[in-house]
Protein backbone atom coordinates (compact mmCIF):
# COMPACT_ATOMS: atom_id res chain seq x y z
CA UNK A 1 0.00 0.00 0.00
CA UNK A 2 1.33 3.40 -0.94
CA UNK A 3 1.68 5.80 1.97
CA UNK A 4 0.11 8.56 -0.10
CA UNK A 5 -3.09 6.62 -0.75
CA UNK A 6 -5.96 8.01 1.29
CA UNK A 7 -8.94 6.47 -0.52
CA UNK A 8 -11.63 4.57 1.38
CA UNK A 9 -10.57 1.18 -0.01
CA UNK A 10 -6.88 1.55 0.87
CA UNK A 11 -7.71 2.98 4.29
CA UNK A 12 -9.87 -0.06 5.05
CA UNK A 13 -7.06 -2.41 4.02
CA UNK A 14 -4.73 -0.53 6.34
CA UNK A 15 -7.22 -0.79 9.21
CA UNK A 16 -7.53 -4.55 8.62
CA UNK A 17 -3.78 -4.88 9.01
CA UNK A 18 -3.38 -2.57 12.00
CA UNK A 19 -6.30 -3.69 14.20
CA UNK A 20 -5.20 -5.71 17.24
CA UNK A 21 -6.48 -9.22 16.51
CA UNK A 22 -6.16 -12.31 18.67
CA UNK A 23 -2.94 -14.06 17.58
CA UNK A 24 -2.92 -17.65 16.39
CA UNK A 25 -0.98 -20.28 18.38
CA UNK A 26 1.74 -22.55 16.99
CA UNK A 27 2.07 -26.32 16.82
CA UNK A 28 4.93 -28.68 16.02
CA UNK A 29 4.62 -30.93 12.99
CA UNK A 30 6.71 -33.52 11.23
CA UNK A 31 8.24 -31.71 8.30
CA UNK A 32 6.87 -34.28 5.87
CA UNK A 33 3.33 -33.49 7.10
CA UNK A 34 3.68 -29.69 6.95
CA UNK A 35 3.07 -28.97 3.25
CA UNK A 36 0.54 -26.19 2.83
CA UNK A 37 0.88 -24.95 6.41
CA UNK A 38 2.26 -21.52 7.36
CA UNK A 39 5.61 -21.23 9.15
CA UNK A 40 5.36 -19.79 12.68
CA UNK A 41 8.99 -18.65 12.76
CA UNK A 42 11.99 -18.68 10.40
CA UNK A 43 13.13 -22.23 9.63
CA UNK A 44 16.84 -22.70 8.94
CA UNK A 45 18.97 -25.53 7.54
CA UNK A 46 20.12 -27.95 10.23
CA UNK A 47 23.30 -28.87 8.39
CA UNK A 48 25.15 -28.14 5.16
CA UNK A 49 23.76 -29.30 1.84
CA UNK A 50 25.33 -31.19 0.25
CA UNK A 51 26.48 -32.61 3.61
CA UNK A 52 29.77 -33.74 2.00
CA UNK A 53 31.67 -33.32 -1.25
CA UNK A 54 29.98 -35.49 -3.85
CA UNK A 55 30.09 -36.30 -7.53
CA UNK A 56 27.84 -34.28 -9.81
CA UNK A 57 28.11 -36.81 -12.66
CA UNK A 58 28.75 -40.45 -13.48
CA UNK A 59 32.48 -40.82 -14.09
CA UNK A 60 35.89 -41.15 -12.47
CA UNK A 61 36.93 -39.38 -9.28
CA UNK A 62 40.62 -38.52 -9.06
CA UNK A 63 42.88 -37.38 -6.24
CA UNK A 64 44.90 -34.64 -7.98
CA UNK A 65 46.24 -32.81 -4.88
CA UNK A 66 45.00 -29.53 -6.36
CA UNK A 67 46.90 -29.91 -9.63
CA UNK A 68 44.24 -31.29 -11.97
CA UNK A 69 45.16 -33.73 -14.74
CA UNK A 70 47.68 -33.22 -17.54
CA UNK A 71 45.83 -35.22 -20.16
CA UNK A 72 48.64 -37.69 -20.93
CA UNK A 73 48.77 -39.82 -17.78
CA UNK A 74 46.79 -43.08 -17.51
CA UNK A 75 45.37 -43.95 -14.08
CA UNK A 76 44.44 -47.28 -12.54
CA UNK A 77 40.77 -47.45 -11.54
CA UNK A 78 40.88 -48.76 -7.98
CA UNK A 79 37.24 -49.56 -7.16
CA UNK A 80 33.66 -48.47 -7.81
CA UNK A 81 31.60 -46.57 -5.22
CA UNK A 82 27.84 -45.93 -5.18
CA UNK A 83 25.86 -43.06 -3.70
CA UNK A 84 25.07 -45.20 -0.66
CA UNK A 85 28.70 -45.55 0.39
CA UNK A 86 29.58 -42.66 2.71
CA UNK A 87 32.89 -41.87 4.46
CA UNK A 88 34.88 -44.55 2.67
CA UNK A 89 38.64 -44.66 3.24
CA UNK A 90 40.29 -45.18 -0.15
CA UNK A 91 43.99 -45.50 -0.94
CA UNK A 92 43.59 -45.51 -4.74
CA UNK A 93 44.17 -42.34 -6.75
CA UNK A 94 41.25 -42.98 -9.12
CA UNK A 95 37.83 -44.58 -8.50
CA UNK A 96 34.62 -45.03 -10.46
CA UNK A 97 31.63 -43.06 -9.10
CA UNK A 98 28.00 -42.38 -9.93
CA UNK A 99 26.05 -39.16 -9.59
CA UNK A 100 25.67 -38.28 -5.91
CA UNK A 101 28.48 -40.52 -4.65
CA UNK A 102 30.22 -39.06 -1.57
CA UNK A 103 33.86 -38.42 -2.45
CA UNK A 104 36.46 -39.88 -0.10
CA UNK A 105 38.97 -37.54 1.53
CA UNK A 106 41.37 -35.91 -0.94
CA UNK A 107 39.41 -36.52 -4.16
CA UNK A 108 39.05 -33.14 -5.88
CA UNK A 109 38.07 -33.90 -9.48
CA UNK A 110 35.44 -35.96 -11.29
CA UNK A 111 35.80 -36.62 -15.02
CA UNK A 112 32.66 -37.51 -16.93
CA UNK A 113 32.65 -41.00 -18.39
CA UNK A 114 32.10 -39.62 -21.87
CA UNK A 115 35.17 -37.37 -21.50
CA UNK A 116 37.51 -40.23 -20.53
CA UNK A 117 38.96 -43.21 -22.40
CA UNK A 118 38.79 -46.54 -20.58
CA UNK A 119 41.05 -49.45 -21.47
CA UNK A 120 40.63 -52.45 -19.19
CA UNK A 121 41.06 -51.06 -15.65
CA UNK A 122 43.01 -48.02 -16.80
CA UNK A 123 41.52 -44.68 -17.74
CA UNK A 124 42.95 -41.74 -19.69
CA UNK A 125 41.04 -38.80 -18.17
CA UNK A 126 42.22 -35.99 -20.45
CA UNK A 127 43.13 -32.48 -19.28
CA UNK A 128 40.99 -31.08 -16.44
CA UNK A 129 41.14 -28.55 -13.62
CA UNK A 130 40.57 -29.36 -9.94
CA UNK A 131 36.98 -29.38 -8.63
CA UNK A 132 35.33 -29.95 -11.98
CA UNK A 133 32.04 -31.86 -11.54
CA UNK A 134 32.35 -31.80 -7.76
CA UNK A 135 29.42 -30.59 -5.66
CA UNK A 136 31.23 -29.10 -2.66
CA UNK A 137 29.85 -29.48 0.85
CA UNK A 138 27.51 -26.60 1.66
CA UNK A 139 27.68 -25.01 -1.79
CA UNK A 140 23.87 -25.08 -2.03
CA UNK A 141 22.81 -24.40 1.57
CA UNK A 142 24.90 -23.71 4.65
CA UNK A 143 23.80 -24.75 8.14
CA UNK A 144 21.79 -21.87 9.61
CA UNK A 145 20.61 -20.51 6.24
CA UNK A 146 16.92 -19.57 6.45
CA UNK A 147 14.96 -21.74 4.02
CA UNK A 148 11.40 -20.71 4.95
CA UNK A 149 10.58 -17.37 6.59
CA UNK A 150 7.90 -16.83 9.20
CA UNK A 151 4.52 -16.33 7.53
CA UNK A 152 5.42 -18.20 4.33
CA UNK A 153 3.52 -21.22 3.11
CA UNK A 154 5.52 -24.45 3.32
CA UNK A 155 5.52 -25.64 -0.30
CA UNK A 156 6.54 -29.13 -1.48
CA UNK A 157 9.87 -27.65 -2.59
CA UNK A 158 10.38 -26.27 0.93
CA UNK A 159 9.70 -29.70 2.44
CA UNK A 160 12.33 -31.28 0.22
CA UNK A 161 14.94 -28.65 1.10
CA UNK A 162 14.26 -28.82 4.84
CA UNK A 163 14.46 -32.60 5.02
CA UNK A 164 17.65 -32.56 2.93
CA UNK A 165 19.17 -30.25 5.54
CA UNK A 166 18.18 -32.40 8.52
CA UNK A 167 15.06 -30.48 9.65
CA UNK A 168 12.61 -33.18 10.70
CA UNK A 169 10.17 -31.01 12.67
CA UNK A 170 8.85 -27.49 12.13
CA UNK A 171 6.66 -24.99 13.96
CA UNK A 172 3.60 -23.89 12.01
CA UNK A 173 0.60 -21.77 12.85
CA UNK A 174 -2.37 -23.80 14.02
CA UNK A 175 -5.03 -24.21 11.38
CA UNK A 176 -7.30 -21.18 11.06
CA UNK A 177 -10.88 -22.06 11.87
CA UNK A 178 -13.36 -20.18 9.66
CA UNK A 179 -17.12 -19.99 10.06
CA UNK A 180 -19.24 -18.92 7.07
CA UNK A 181 -22.73 -17.86 8.15
CA UNK A 182 -25.31 -17.68 5.36
CA UNK A 183 -28.38 -15.48 5.90
CA UNK A 184 -31.60 -14.86 3.99
CA UNK A 185 -35.26 -15.95 4.05
CA UNK A 186 -35.10 -16.32 0.28
CA UNK A 187 -32.50 -19.09 0.67
CA UNK A 188 -34.59 -21.06 3.18
CA UNK A 189 -37.67 -20.75 1.00
CA UNK A 190 -35.78 -21.92 -2.08
CA UNK A 191 -36.44 -18.74 -4.05
CA UNK A 192 -32.75 -18.46 -5.02
CA UNK A 193 -29.83 -20.88 -4.90
CA UNK A 194 -27.48 -20.62 -1.91
CA UNK A 195 -24.41 -20.12 -4.11
CA UNK A 196 -22.43 -17.52 -2.13
CA UNK A 197 -21.82 -19.62 0.99
CA UNK A 198 -20.35 -22.60 -0.94
CA UNK A 199 -18.25 -20.15 -2.95
CA UNK A 200 -16.77 -18.60 0.21
CA UNK A 201 -16.33 -22.00 1.87
CA UNK A 202 -14.41 -23.13 -1.22
CA UNK A 203 -12.30 -19.97 -1.13
CA UNK A 204 -11.24 -20.61 2.47
CA UNK A 205 -10.60 -24.34 2.03
CA UNK A 206 -6.87 -25.11 2.24
CA UNK A 207 -4.24 -27.09 4.12
CA UNK A 208 -4.01 -24.36 6.78
CA UNK A 209 -7.73 -23.81 7.40
CA UNK A 210 -10.77 -25.66 8.76
CA UNK A 211 -14.08 -24.29 7.46
CA UNK A 212 -17.56 -24.57 8.96
CA UNK A 213 -20.72 -23.78 6.96
CA UNK A 214 -23.47 -22.35 9.19
CA UNK A 215 -27.08 -21.79 8.15
CA UNK A 216 -28.84 -20.49 6.15
CA UNK A 217 -30.22 -18.35 8.96
CA UNK A 218 -33.46 -16.39 8.70
CA UNK A 219 -33.41 -12.61 8.39
CA UNK A 220 -34.14 -12.19 12.08
CA UNK A 221 -31.70 -10.11 14.17
CA UNK A 222 -31.87 -12.55 17.09
CA UNK A 223 -31.17 -15.60 14.90
CA UNK A 224 -28.30 -13.87 13.12
CA UNK A 225 -26.90 -12.76 16.49
CA UNK A 226 -26.95 -16.31 17.90
CA UNK A 227 -25.42 -17.84 14.76
CA UNK A 228 -22.60 -15.29 14.60
CA UNK A 229 -21.88 -15.48 18.33
CA UNK A 230 -21.61 -19.27 18.14
CA UNK A 231 -19.24 -18.98 15.18
CA UNK A 232 -17.04 -16.41 16.95
CA UNK A 233 -16.71 -18.69 19.96
CA UNK A 234 -15.65 -21.66 17.77
CA UNK A 235 -13.73 -19.99 14.96
CA UNK A 236 -10.84 -17.57 14.41
CA UNK A 237 -12.58 -15.80 11.50
CA UNK A 238 -16.29 -15.44 10.78
CA UNK A 239 -17.82 -14.35 7.47
CA UNK A 240 -21.51 -13.45 7.22
CA UNK A 241 -23.01 -13.51 3.73
CA UNK A 242 -26.05 -11.39 2.92
CA UNK A 243 -27.75 -8.52 4.72
CA UNK A 244 -24.68 -6.30 4.33
CA UNK A 245 -26.52 -3.21 3.08
CA UNK A 246 -28.79 -0.81 4.98
CA UNK A 247 -32.21 -1.82 3.64
CA UNK A 248 -35.24 -2.64 5.75
CA UNK A 249 -34.54 -6.38 5.60
CA UNK A 250 -30.73 -6.18 5.87
CA UNK A 251 -30.07 -7.20 9.48
CA UNK A 252 -26.58 -8.71 9.40
CA UNK A 253 -24.63 -5.48 9.78
CA UNK A 254 -26.81 -4.21 12.64
CA UNK A 255 -26.73 -7.57 14.45
CA UNK A 256 -22.96 -7.89 14.29
CA UNK A 257 -22.30 -4.25 15.19
CA UNK A 258 -24.18 -4.80 18.46
CA UNK A 259 -21.74 -7.57 19.40
CA UNK A 260 -18.44 -5.71 19.24
CA UNK A 261 -16.32 -2.96 17.76
CA UNK A 262 -16.74 -1.68 14.20
CA UNK A 263 -13.44 -1.56 12.32
CA UNK A 264 -15.04 -0.12 9.19
CA UNK A 265 -18.40 -0.18 7.46
CA UNK A 266 -18.30 -0.06 3.66
CA UNK A 267 -15.14 -0.05 1.56
CA UNK A 268 -16.01 2.08 -1.47
CA UNK A 269 -15.13 -0.73 -3.90
CA UNK A 270 -17.13 -1.63 -6.97
CA UNK A 271 -18.32 -4.34 -6.69
CA UNK A 272 -18.73 -5.22 -3.02
CA UNK A 273 -18.79 -1.72 -1.52
CA UNK A 274 -20.96 -2.86 1.43
CA UNK A 275 -18.28 -5.15 2.94
CA UNK A 276 -17.81 -4.38 6.64
CA UNK A 277 -15.44 -5.64 9.33
CA UNK A 278 -16.02 -5.93 13.07
CA UNK A 279 -13.92 -7.04 16.03
CA UNK A 280 -15.89 -9.38 18.28
CA UNK A 281 -14.10 -10.88 21.30
CA UNK A 282 -10.80 -10.04 19.61
CA UNK A 283 -11.73 -11.94 16.45
CA UNK A 284 -12.61 -10.61 12.97
CA UNK A 285 -16.14 -10.83 11.61
CA UNK A 286 -16.75 -9.85 7.98
CA UNK A 287 -20.21 -8.98 6.68
CA UNK A 288 -20.24 -9.27 2.89
CA UNK A 289 -22.61 -9.14 -0.05
CA UNK A 290 -24.89 -12.08 -0.73
CA UNK A 291 -24.09 -11.81 -4.45
CA UNK A 292 -21.39 -14.38 -5.30
CA UNK A 293 -19.43 -12.21 -7.74
CA UNK A 294 -19.25 -9.19 -5.46
CA UNK A 295 -18.65 -11.36 -2.39
CA UNK A 296 -15.45 -13.08 -3.44
CA UNK A 297 -13.95 -10.15 -5.38
CA UNK A 298 -14.33 -7.77 -2.44
CA UNK A 299 -13.33 -10.26 0.28
CA UNK A 300 -10.09 -11.57 -1.29
CA UNK A 301 -7.75 -8.57 -0.62
CA UNK A 302 -9.05 -8.10 2.92
CA UNK A 303 -8.38 -11.73 3.78
CA UNK A 304 -4.83 -11.36 2.45
CA UNK A 305 -4.13 -8.39 4.71
CA UNK A 306 -5.89 -10.03 7.67
CA UNK A 307 -3.62 -13.06 7.32
CA UNK A 308 -0.63 -10.72 7.44
CA UNK A 309 -1.89 -9.49 10.81
CA UNK A 310 -2.69 -12.99 12.13
CA UNK A 311 0.28 -14.96 10.76
CA UNK A 312 2.92 -12.45 9.62
CA UNK A 313 2.31 -13.62 6.05
CA UNK A 314 2.95 -11.44 3.02
CA UNK A 315 -0.04 -10.59 0.79
CA UNK A 316 0.41 -12.03 -2.67
CA UNK A 317 -0.13 -8.85 -4.65
CA UNK A 318 1.61 -7.49 -7.72
CA UNK A 319 1.88 -3.71 -7.90
CA UNK A 320 1.44 -2.34 -11.42
CA UNK A 321 0.78 0.93 -13.20
CA UNK A 322 -2.85 1.85 -13.51
CA UNK A 323 -4.44 0.87 -16.82
CA UNK A 324 -4.54 3.70 -19.32
CA UNK A 325 -8.03 4.94 -19.97
CA UNK A 326 -9.44 4.22 -16.51
CA UNK A 327 -11.25 7.37 -15.47
CA UNK A 328 -11.76 7.00 -11.73
CA UNK A 329 -12.38 9.62 -9.08
CA UNK A 330 -10.15 9.99 -5.99
CA UNK A 331 -12.91 8.63 -3.74
CA UNK A 332 -13.67 5.59 -5.90
CA UNK A 333 -12.16 2.12 -6.10
CA UNK A 334 -12.75 -0.59 -8.69
CA UNK A 335 -12.08 -4.28 -9.01
CA UNK A 336 -11.47 -4.97 -12.71
CA UNK A 337 -11.48 -8.61 -13.92
CA UNK A 338 -8.54 -9.45 -16.20
CA UNK A 339 -7.70 -12.26 -18.58
CA UNK A 340 -4.51 -13.22 -20.41
CA UNK A 341 -4.26 -12.45 -24.11
CA UNK A 342 -1.54 -12.54 -26.77
CA UNK A 343 -0.26 -9.21 -28.03
CA UNK A 344 2.53 -8.18 -30.38
CA UNK A 345 4.94 -8.10 -27.42
CA UNK A 346 3.87 -11.45 -25.93
CA UNK A 347 1.34 -12.26 -23.22
CA UNK A 348 -0.64 -9.29 -21.90
CA UNK A 349 -3.31 -8.87 -19.24
CA UNK A 350 -6.46 -7.51 -20.79
CA UNK A 351 -9.43 -6.02 -18.89
CA UNK A 352 -12.60 -8.04 -19.45
CA UNK A 353 -14.63 -4.96 -18.55
CA UNK A 354 -13.64 -1.31 -18.25
CA UNK A 355 -15.27 -0.83 -14.86
CA UNK A 356 -15.61 -2.85 -11.67
CA UNK A 357 -18.29 -5.49 -12.08
CA UNK A 358 -19.85 -8.42 -10.28
CA UNK A 359 -21.08 -10.18 -13.42
CA UNK A 360 -20.62 -13.92 -12.90
CA UNK A 361 -19.91 -14.39 -16.59
CA UNK A 362 -16.72 -12.34 -16.09
CA UNK A 363 -15.73 -13.13 -12.51
CA UNK A 364 -15.94 -16.87 -13.14
CA UNK A 365 -13.48 -16.62 -16.07
CA UNK A 366 -11.10 -13.93 -14.83
CA UNK A 367 -7.58 -15.17 -14.02
CA UNK A 368 -6.64 -11.97 -12.16
CA UNK A 369 -8.38 -9.00 -10.60
CA UNK A 370 -6.95 -5.49 -10.77
CA UNK A 371 -7.74 -3.42 -7.66
CA UNK A 372 -7.60 0.32 -8.34
CA UNK A 373 -7.94 3.01 -5.67
CA UNK A 374 -8.58 6.41 -7.26
CA UNK A 375 -6.30 8.12 -4.71
CA UNK A 376 -3.26 6.01 -5.72
CA UNK A 377 -0.87 6.35 -8.64
CA UNK A 378 -0.58 2.56 -8.98
CA UNK A 379 -2.84 -0.49 -8.55
CA UNK A 380 -2.36 -4.08 -7.51
CA UNK A 381 -3.19 -7.45 -9.00
CA UNK A 382 -4.45 -10.55 -7.21
CA UNK A 383 -4.70 -14.01 -8.73
CA UNK A 384 -7.99 -15.91 -8.83
CA UNK A 385 -8.27 -18.99 -6.64
CA UNK A 386 -8.48 -19.92 -2.99
CA UNK A 387 -7.00 -18.49 0.19
CA UNK A 388 -3.66 -20.17 -0.45
CA UNK A 389 -3.26 -17.93 -3.52
CA UNK A 390 -3.59 -14.75 -1.43
CA UNK A 391 -0.28 -15.07 0.45
CA UNK A 392 3.31 -15.84 -0.51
Amino acid sequence: MQEGCRGRFTSCLRMTLETGWERLPAERLRTQDAAGRVAYRDIAAGHDFPPYNRSAVDGYAIRTHGRGTSGSEELEVGLSLSAAQVHQVVSAECIEVSTGTPLPEGFDLVVKKEDATLSGRKVLPGRHMPWENVAVRGEDLRAGTVIVRAGEVLRPESIGALLSCGVREVEAFSRIRVGVVSTGDELLEGLIENSTQPEIVSFFSSRFTEVEAIGPVRDRPSEIYEAVLGSVERNNITVVTGGSSVGEHDHSRVSVSSMGEEVFSGIGLKPGRTLSLYRVKGRPVFVISGLPGAAIVSLRPFVAFLLQALMKSKPRVLHVDRLAGLQIGPDEAWAVPLDLAWSGQGIAMMPMHNRGTHRLSLVSRAMWTLYVDGSCSDAFLMEAGGIDRTIV
